[in-house]
């Protein structure tokens, strides 16, 4: 990333044209305090501010190893994470832009455009300034001596770098809304009729959801990386670099060389592990972390990203254990109370997962992951009402999770609402259309509502997606029978059971097939199969 660049446009999409251009705290405190976002004054932002920044450095969130973010930095990387603020994000990119607004075909979408070059009605940060106090920040949008908008372009060596590079991102600072700043603000309407269309060539450029997203857990790495005399080693930091810019068979090699000339340097071991954590090679990051926790055995860093490891190689007790490790020597560790939560869930102790996420979401409660997870905790212990709460909550600040969607979709199907779990696969669908699983959670819903024919429909996608999915084609054959279309049944069931030969729930639908088509002696073979495996289909 090179700076702001002399003549340029910043671009954001938005799904919905009905959406004002307001920041997540205009929102956050339109909503808690039920004022009009016009009304919104200065000091409301800065108190609201000043408020998350106090406790997000209670929970020593704003720590680098060389030294704490100043307020802007730390707000860019709380932002990143879930927690409203007054950054809007745009991108230097426009295609990045028109993917957001392509999303959702029920609605027009919006692609904004805020001219950069424009010295009378935007502001641009940079230098010693995004280090003063948020205060002075946010209160220049109400100045009538400075442009009502600034633009600020945050460091790649935050938790956000790597958003920042894949979405070339770039944060506006303005008023609470831009209604009144037209000449500031183009806009451009994309039509919900060409949505799909677009989607579709932006995924020839590689832009799409997956691409546009990133994980949470790089937010920890390279905490005391200039420790301990290796601030004036270039090879190292040249790894480090390598690593924070996601870069990593050049960070492995890098430090793979390190070790060859000097094998007693327990850093390097630190972060060759980390780099093979990232890599996926989590049998060599175990060996390499190993290595270094014989040489250093208090750095809870190791002792996390361990934990990935053996959480990966299904040794979900030592992970549960590193993660303790990694928590006792630095209880502010958020992300080793969620992973211990992640191995917890893995190894079917929901319960503990409950009390772990939780943990990480008291000491950090601005990340929508965790919210997320805990959903995912309730609702494995079949606490409904406790998972749609959370998942709410993610969906209104992040409205493109479709994982959110697509387990609040599930919550409302066990507790009967059928009709809210079909709009939830719906919208998850349209976020992210390549899951069989969310096609055949759909199926299940339209088949409790008596819609058999979008049964078979979603069941039939669900099966093109994942051809070995057993359950969608018993799921298309319990439709096809309620249909009275017995013969296709039949074959789907057949086509279940070559699938998973245990499955019992395919032999009684078969069995009830055949009896139907008046085939006696395969119903009584099926129907004692059925029994066989699963004796309570006989109650």
């Amino acid at each position: 990333m090179t700076g702001l660049q002399p003549e340029s446009n910043v671009y954001r999409g938005q799904s919905n044209s009905e959406w004002q251009l307001v920041s997540s705290a205009t929102r956050h405190l339109t909503r808690h305090l039920s004022v009009s976002p016009d009304m919104r004054s200065a000091n409301d932002l800065v108190s609201y501010h000043k408020d998350i920044l106090v406790k997000a450095r209670r929970g020593v969130f704003d720590v680098r190893y060389d030294g704490e973010l100043p307020d802007l930095q730390l707000l860019a990387e709380l932002q990143h994470f879930g927690e409203p603020t007054g950054l809007l994000d745009f991108t230097w990119n426009p295609l990045v832009a028109m993917w957001f607004a392509s999303l959702d075909n029920s609605k027009d979408g919006k692609l904004f455009a805020i001219n950069t070059n424009n010295p009378g009605n935007v502001y641009r940060i940079f230098g010693g300034e995004e280090k003063q106090d948020i205060s002075k920040i946010l209160f220049h949008p109400f100045s009538i001596k400075r442009p009502p908008v600034s633009i600020w372009e945050p460091s790649l060596r935050s938790a956000a770098g790597n958003k920042i590079l894949v979405q070339s991102s770039v944060f506006v600072i303005g008023p609470p809304t831009f209604t009144q700043y037209g000449g500031v603000v183009s806009e451009i309407t994309i039509e919900k009729r060409d949505k799909e269309k677009l989607r579709s060539e932006l995924r020839r450029l590689y832009i799409n959801g997956q691409s546009l997203r990133t994980d949470i857990a790089s937010r920890i790495i390279t905490e005391h990386s200039t420790k301990n005399g290796y601030a004036g080693n270039g090879k190292f930091i040249r790894g480090i670099t390598f690593l924070q810019q996601r870069e990593f068979d050049s960070a492995s090699y890098i430090f793979d060389s390190l070790i060859e000339s000097n094998s007693d340097k327990a850093e390097y071991y630190l972060y060759r592990g980390i780099v093979n954590v990232y890599l996926k090679n989590y049998k060599k990051a175990a060996e390499n972390l190993d290595k270094y926790l014989s040489l250093v055995d208090n750095n809870h860093i190791a002792y996390y990203f361990r934990s990935i490891a053996k959480h990966n190689l299904k040794d979900f007790h030592s992970a549960i254990e590193d993660c303790g490790s990694a928590i006792k020597i630095q209880p502010n560790n958020v992300m080793a109370y969620f992973h211990r939560g992640l191995s917890m869930a893995s190894s079917g102790q929901y319960e503990k997962m409950l009390s772990d996420i939780s943990e990480a979401i008291n000491r950090a409660p601005y990340f929508l992951e965790f919210y997320y997870n805990r959903a995912y905790a309730n609702y494995k212990l079949k606490r409904y009402d406790d998972a749609i709460k959370d998942l709410t909550k993610v969906i209104q600040f992040d409205a493109e999770f479709s994982g959110a969607y697509g387990v609040r979709a599930s919550a409302y199907y066990d507790l009967g609402k059928h009709q809210d779990a079909v709009q939830d696969f719906t919208r998850a669908i349209e976020l992210d259309p390549e899951y069989a699983t969310v096609f055949l959670g759909r199926a299940g819903a339209y088949y409790e509502l008596e819609k058999y024919e979008d049964t078979v429909q979603d069941c039939t996608r669900a099966i093109e997606l994942d051809p070995k999915y057993a359950a969608a084609f018993s799921g298309r054959a319990n439709a096809y029978y309620q249909l009275e279309k017995y013969e296709d049944a039949v074959q789907d069931f057949t086509r279940a059971i070559e699938l998973d030969p245990e499955y019992a729930a395919a032999f009684l639908g078969r069995a009830n097939a055949n009896k139907e088509l008046g085939r006696i002696e395969s119903y009584e073979k099926d129907l004692e199969i059925a029994y066989q495996l699963k004796p309570q289909l006989a109650k």
